[in-house]
């Protein structure tokens, strides 16, 4: 009897069959899987790597303000696109075959461009609210048409902004005090102070994002498709091919303005001890203009000098010397005949101006600072639009669209506001007034810092403000705008071709 084998199933065939696909799949997602968390990987090491580049634009920024050439009228242009020095600065580092960059921008000077502009933003050609000198100075009437110039401002809207800086608990026409702010939902006290940031303007009451930041709503200073669309994607605008930024390119709470000599030395106050310095003066000013200053002084005693200005056509009464007199026409001599007063008259006269005072304003100051390097708050009325120049308090709105008319079209360099007067734009009593208040030499600035690679990738952006006139230069803010967006397109910081010419490379 032969034997007979079973019947082969085929089951182990069936079951190879099976498991094989089942493994190749498994494989397959598994590398699937391990390409993706790479490709993750990669991205988050450039979106990493983008953002320390844009962090390296601050300090590079900061690094090329510490160096005094370069504050020097004409020495570098800060403001007006100079891609040499602000446009794709290589950092020397292989990235993988990619290039990193970083660009300093600053919001464009015009409502509807579409272009970058490389450079910074003076921080000191706005309205300073940090400083009452300017902001609350006068009546209520005077401070609240200070802020009327601001696109969109209104009565209550300004009221209660100032309400917000004055130091006490008195309601302003149309303002609001603590009583208001604590009667919300979500109570809180007016600060009674300056505000700490731009941002906490939003916490009075009627100012709202778009009050601040009009259409820009990536804070690029680019007019982007969706801030010229009307409403059909966010922000809401008005589809005039213009770019509203609100109020934020006229307020700042960081201004501050360089007061030191162009030599780097402390300026003389002509309400100090004047002898400490007799040779000096003498020789920079003249004995007769010394002599003028040290008789009014003695005159005038407990009534400083408001302004160095003042003492242009200025006058004063000093007692006449009689004969046995030591010839000084400010001492006190002796009696007998002959004796009684006489005028004197200051060298400094409104027919001369043009022969001393730029020179006084750079030299002179009428108090010793805390802090003798900088005045915080003064306002630079180089490049300053009119909304800011009206802000100051003593100028008519006629004197100031005349005064940033002259600004627009004049460039930087002045070392004083001198040429305000000397070239006829306000009168002698204007200025008087207003030169407490201005400068010339405002040294602080904002700017964006955009890393970027020369592929497409991440785009990481950094907003700073620098305080240049330390020694050396203090980063006084610093924020990562992640979440407002990139705001530059990849195209637009790379541009149609990155030449050695065009490139500048930190080794």
């Amino acid at each position: 009897m032969r034997y007979q084998h079973p019947p082969r199933r085929a089951s182990i065939l069936l079951l190879v069959l099976i498991i094989v696909p089942v493994l190749a799949l498994a494989a397959y997602s598994f590398t699937h899987w391990m390409r993706a968390e790479a490709t993750g990987s990669v991205a988050h090491l450039r979106a990493t790597q983008s953002l320390w580049l844009a962090h390296s634009g601050v300090e590079y920024t900061r690094a090329l303000l510490s160096d005094p050439a370069n504050l020097v009228p004409g020495a570098l242009n800060l403001f007006d696109n100079d891609s040499n020095q602000f446009a794709k600065i290589v950092v020397a580092q292989d990235f993988r075959s990619a290039q990193g960059f970083f660009s300093i921008v600053s919001p464009s000077r015009t409502s509807n461009t579409q272009e970058i502009r490389y450079g910074l933003v003076n921080e000191s050609a706005k309205i300073p609210l940090h400083l009452p000198a300017v902001i609350l100075q006068g009546s209520t009437d005077d401070q609240r048409l200070r802020l009327m110039n601001l696109p969109n401002m209104t009565e209550d809207v300004a009221d209660a902004i100032l309400d917000w800086i004055d130091p006490d608990n008195d309601t302003r026409a149309a303002g609001c005090e603590a009583d208001y702010y604590l009667s919300l939902p979500t109570p809180y006290s007016p600060r009674n102070a300056p505000p700490r940031t731009m941002g906490e303007l939003l916490l009075i009451r009627g100012v709202t994002p778009w009050l601040l930041y009009g259409e820009d709503a990536n804070l690029d200073g680019v007019l982007n498709p969706n801030e010229n669309d009307g409403d059909r994607s966010w922000p809401p605008d008005n589809a005039d091919g213009t770019l509203d930024r609100g109020w934020f390119p006229f307020l700042t709470i960081y201004s501050s303005a360089y007061n030191l000599n162009p030599n780097g030395e402390s300026k003389i106050n002509i309400n100090g001890n004047l002898d400490e310095n007799k040779e000096t003066l003498v020789g920079m000013f003249g004995q007769e203009w010394y002599d003028f200053v040290t008789a009014y002084k003695s005159v005038n005693v407990g009534k400083p000098f408001r302004a160095v200005s003042s003492l242009i056509d200025a006058k004063v009464e000093v007692p006449n010397q009689g004969p046995g007199g030591n010839g000084n026409p400010i001492g006190g001599g002796g009696g007998g005949k002959g004796q009684g007063k006489k005028e004197i008259k200051s060298p400094w006269t409104s027919q001369n101006v043009q022969q001393y005072l730029d020179n006084a304003l750079q030299y002179l100051c009428v108090s010793d600072s805390k802090t003798p390097e900088s005045t915080p708050g003064l306002i630079d009325i180089t490049g300053a639009p009119f909304e800011v120049i009206a802000a100051i308090p003593g100028l008519s709105l006629e004197m100031a669209q005349t005064v940033a008319g002259a600004t627009k079209e004049r460039q930087a360099g002045d070392l004083s506001p001198a040429w305000l007067l000397t070239e006829g734009l306000v009168t002698l009593k204007v200025f008087q007034r207003i030169e407490p208040l201005i400068t010339t030499q405002g040294r602080v600035y904002r700017f964006d810092s955009v890393g970027f690679f020369s592929e497409p990738g991440p785009v990481a952006r950094v907003e700073a403000v620098v305080d240049a006139t330390k020694s050396p230069p203090v980063v006084i803010y610093r924020r990562e705008l992640a979440a407002v967006g990139a705001g530059y397109p990849h195209q637009m910081l790379i541009g149609p071709g990155t030449s050695a010419q065009q490139q500048t490379t930190l080794e």
